[in-house]
This record gives C-alpha cells, structure tokens and sequence, in this order.
C-alpha cells in the first residue's frame, strides 16, 4: 500500500512525500516453488519441509522525491 501526495513549490519545484507499506497484515507469505505439487500426495498444496522461513514481515518505509 502506498499513500502520496505532490506539492508544488513555484513553478518548477515539486516534493513529493510518500508513506509505503509492504505485507500490511503481516500475514505469512511463503514461497509458492516450495508447496507441495505433487496431485497424488495427501500432503498436496501444503508447505513443503523447506518452507518453513516466510517472506518477510511487516515494513514500513518513508520517501520524498524532489524535481526540480
């Protein structure tokens, strides 16, 4: 999710500050290559033995861009 907004400054300054935020509910994102594919397996669609590390957790990060 990103929130932005510009704000001129004269003719030809512009700022623009932004507020980014990556996995807001912080929900656990594991990687799709590491599930279980195989349609036989009763384990199918489930996390495999080496997912056991998900993406990362909630970040929040702050920006400003400037043209001039």
């Amino acid at each position: 999710m990103r929130i932005a907004r510009t704000f001129r400054f004269g003719g030809r300054v512009n700022a623009e500050p932004s507020f980014e935020i990556f996995n807001l509910f912080n929900r656990e994102n594991h990687d799709p290559t590491r599930f279980n594919t195989n349609l036989g397996s009763r384990a199918f669609g489930t996390p495999g033995p080496t997912a056991n590390q998900p993406y990362f957790p909630r970040s929040i990060q702050l920006g400003v861009r400037l043209d001039f």
